[in-house]
């Protein structure tokens, strides 16, 4: 709670010195706007069987792992007995096989995961994902250069891309064709200029959507930016803070790596039906945090958590009013933290 207090002192000095130069586009955000910091005890949540999980997801009465030392790379398992119940993604190269699972979207009817390796977007039948091991994905969307793609309610795509252009987002039809709809990256001033390969090193994005609400969410991995589009990547809402930070990234010939100084906002956040929850860094730690940001879909700044162990990896269960979570203490487990709202 230290690091917390501490930069509360100093949030308004934050607000005067900031390198945002639009600020007609953005909504600043301290600390002290979302409220008393709610803290939450968490417990070691069994289940019967654990690897090294790299991210987690819930959907109704499902917890789902990814974890590439198993032979299917999603582990699915009933939180009621905790049970492992099912398994997908087999880990290879061969038809229908996968290298990594970089992200899963869940939608009435459909699954969509990500390999960031493969660099496509394959599309389940969610009854099938969730109940036959190994299924064949129905449909895949490659696109060139894609980090992460996403599969809208449209029938369109929405993908990060290292295409040489100026643009960051593009939208995409549903063949992978890429439209004439692009959105341009956050106006702030890095002190030198960048080429275009450049500036997505310096805003590497993460991105979620939630199909209910139809809200695409940003997050960059080295300013605490946070974007609200929707389907046609208009924005929203920019919500900056509550630490105000730039990208501190050195440059030295064609390589862009972290300093001393780096910061990282999120490297993973949820979108629930009525809100996004942010696992928040603010610090020099990529790895793990305690500190969980609550946003509407306003952009509106509603509750924030202090877990009592460093976790990465997060999912919320809100009609069981339940945050699960990736830790590694004693080793690697899954955490559940019960909230209250």
């Amino acid at each position: 709670m230290k690091r917390i207090y501490c930069l509360l002192s100093f949030s308004v000095l934050l607000f005067g010195c900031s390198s945002v130069t639009n600020m007609d586009d953005v909504r600043f955000v301290s600390y002290n706007d979302f409220g008393d910091i709610f803290e939450l005890k968490g417990e070691i949540f069994e289940l019967d069987s654990v690897w090294k999980p790299e991210r987690i997801f819930s959907i109704d009465s499902l917890l789902i792992l990814t974890d590439r030392t198993c032979d299917n790379i999603v582990q699915i398992f009933n939180k009621s007995n905790r049970h492992l119940v099912g398994q997908n993604l087999p880990y290879g190269i061969g038809p229908n096989e996968k290298l990594s699972c970089w992200s899963i979207q869940f939608s009435d009817n459909k699954v969509y995961t990500f390999d960031l390796q493969m660099g496509d977007l394959s599309e389940f039948d969610k009854y099938a994902f969730f109940s036959k091991r190994g299924v064949g994905y129905k449909t895949a969307i490659s696109i060139p250069g894609a980090t992460d793609i996403l599969a809208l309610n449209n029938g369109k795509y929405a993908a990060f891309h290292f295409e040489d252009d100026d643009s960051m987002l593009s939208l995409y039809d549903s063949s992978g064709k890429r439209e004439n709809i692009q959105v341009d990256f956050p106006q702030i001033n890095l002190g030198q200029m960048l080429t275009n390969f450049q500036k997505r090193k310096f805003y590497e994005t993460r991105l979620y959507y939630n199909s209910k609400n139809d809200k695409v969410f940003v997050t960059y991995l080295c300013t605490d930016l946070f974007d609200i589009y929707d389907s046609n990547l208009k924005l929203l809402h920019r919500i900056y803070g509550p630490d105000h930070f730039i990208p501190n990234l050195k440059i030295n010939s064609m390589t862009i790596g972290p300093t001393k100084d780096t910061k990282y906002s999120s490297v993973c956040s949820c979108l629930t039906d009525n809100y996004i929850w942010v696992l928040y860094n603010g610090t020099n730690d990529i790895n793990h945090t305690d500190i969980v940001l609550v946003f509407d879909y306003q952009g509106n700044p509603i509750r924030m958590y202090h877990l009592d162990t460093p976790i990465h990896g997060i999912a919320v269960d809100e009609k069981e009013k339940a945050i699960y979570c990736i830790g590694e203490k004693p080793e690697l487990c899954v955490m559940k933290f019960s909230y209250e709202e």
